[in-house]
């Protein structure tokens, strides 16, 4: 004797009469339905808590910046928590909506928080309608009407108020649907029809394709373009709404032939390029024995080196091993030449320390003549600038002594830093100068921009303002930068001319 199992599945009848296979897929779907159930709890309960924490939180003494920010955790942790019994729901609901409302009424106290969230609100509405508007131009109906939903959704639960635009933004999204619905309405009905057209748009496609196909590349932009025109009109045959099921598989049939077709030539390609790499190995060696001359030659070769290593880097494609190998040789050389530099860099330091130590016995006379009243300021810059070297320690100590001097005999801070830039001036080359002024410019902007924006914020006082801490600080920094600005002006003309 046979049974029939419930879930229409026949299998053979155990000792007792019983369908051994219907008896677990029941089991089964009893647990499956039993943990659903459990799940449903346990959200419920989570829930509960989320809208005791919203509750609490007006309560809570924390700063109203980290009150926004616990409320925006704990929204965003309502809609990632899954479903609640269907009879729980709407209370539930209701209670969180209730408690959200009482806490835009306390942000009110503060509306800059208020401001923000209804223009985060505003922008995400903007997208769903964007969303809504790309849905309804879509030829793929069937698609749009699932997404549609899912935006409406999207719409009611996790998007909070604006301010003033509400109505109208709901009246967009509404026209959008109802035309999106229309538009659903009247393919459903013509079915047959875009079905046809949507074949022959494909059609014509495919024929695009195999033109493409046929055109004869030789170089790699060539190659490029002809790629991206394939790719463009595949993607365009992919957003092409949907064809009978029959004639579906006999124009995919031949569309997977084409892009069978096309890969396999441009494989071919690339493949052939790899004639190419020889080219590109014989530039790399002609570059290294290049630097076996210069390792032979004088020292003064650094900038013909690094030409030579600009050069190198431009050399593309090269197998990865001997790419490798030949770098590591060309690596070794230029190490070498630079290690002669280096010890010749040395030498020079050398001259550097002596020159410092006959500075720092120069700094000991200018005190000396600076006590007994004797010291000439024009002679005692001339003799400074006789030194080749630029030491930075020597010249801090130089100067602060000079500025110490300058000041018992008068001059302010702006006179005494014109004179020690005109100093400076005559020992610089032309191209010191051009990157000083370069320097110098960007300085000033950046002057003239905080300028601007003080200024700015200074027409924000009021009469009642005046004698306002924060004014008197503005007016202060407003004073400060327009000095440097006359200062870094003069001292751009002096290195002009």
């Amino acid at each position: 004797m046979e049974q029939r199992c419930w879930n229409n599945r026949q299998k053979k009848v155990g000792k007792f009469g019983i369908i051994n296979n219907c008896k677990i897929s029941f089991i089964e779907e009893t647990i499956m339905s039993n943990n659903f159930v459990n799940d449903l709890e346990k959200n419920y309960k989570l829930k509960e808590e989320l809208v005791e924490k919203l509750r609490h939180l007006i309560k809570n003494v924390d700063h109203i910046s980290k009150k926004y920010s616990d409320f925006n955790e704990i929204r965003k942790r309502w809609f990632e928590i899954g479903p609640v019994p269907r009879i729980k729901d709407q209370i539930l609901w209701n209670n969180f909506q209730h408690n959200i409302k009482n806490f835009y009424d306390y942000l009110k106290l503060n509306r800059t928080f208020k401001k923000i969230d209804e223009e985060h609100n505003f922008k995400e509405k903007k997208n769903i309608i964007l969303q809504a508007k790309k849905l309804s131009d879509s030829k793929n109906l069937f698609r749009s009407e699932k997404l549609l939903d899912r935006l409406l959704k999207k719409w009611k639960y996790e998007t909070g108020p604006v301010s003033n635009d509400n109505d109208k933004l709901e009246n967009e999204l509404k026209n959008i649907i109802e035309i999106t619905k229309e538009k659903i309405e009247i393919f459903k009905k013509n079915k047959e029809i875009f079905f046809k057209e949507n074949l022959q748009k494909k059609v014509q496609l495919l024929k695009k394709m195999k033109d493409v196909l046929k055109v004869n590349c030789k170089s790699n932009s060539e190659w490029k373009s002809k790629i991206n025109n394939f790719e463009t009109i595949k993607n365009q045959i992919q957003l092409i709404g949907p064809v009978k099921p029959e004639e579906n598989k006999i124009f995919w049939k031949d569309f997977r032939k084409c892009n069978k077709e096309f890969y396999l030539e441009k494989n071919i390609f690339f493949k052939d390029q790899k004639r190419d790499y020889k080219k590109n190995i014989q530039n790399q060696e002609r570059i290294i024995n290049d630097v076996k001359l210069l390792t032979e030659g004088n020292l003064c070769v650094k900038e013909k080196v690094i030409l030579l290593q600009k050069e190198w880097k431009k050399i593309k494609p090269v197998p990865f091993k001997v790419n490798k190998k030949n770098f590591n040789i060309f690596k070794s050389l230029c190490d070498q030449i630079f290690k002669k530099i280096s010890s010749q860099k040395l030498i020079e330091n050398e001259k550097t320390i002596n020159e410092t130590k006959l500075k720092t016995k120069y700094i000991n006379e200018i005190k000396k003549l600076i006590e007994e009243g004797k010291l000439n300021i024009n002679e005692t810059f001339d003799g400074w600038n006789n030194f080749l070297t630029k030491h930075v320690d020597s010249e801090r100590k130089f100067f602060e002594i000079m500025k110490i001097y300058l000041k018992a005999k008068g001059l302010n801070e702006n006179e005494i830093e014109i004179k020690f830039f005109d100093q400076k001036i005559k020992r610089m080359n032309d191209k010191e100068k051009k990157n000083e002024k370069i320097s110098l410019n960007r300085k000033l902007k950046e002057f003239e921009k905080e300028l601007s924006i003080l200024e700015n914020n200074f027409s924000f006082f009021n009469d009642k303002s005046k004698q306002n801490i924060l004014l008197k600080k503005i007016k202060m920094d407003l004073c400060s930068i327009k000095e440097n600005i006359i200062s870094l002006n003069l001292k751009i003309s002096k290195l002009s001319n």
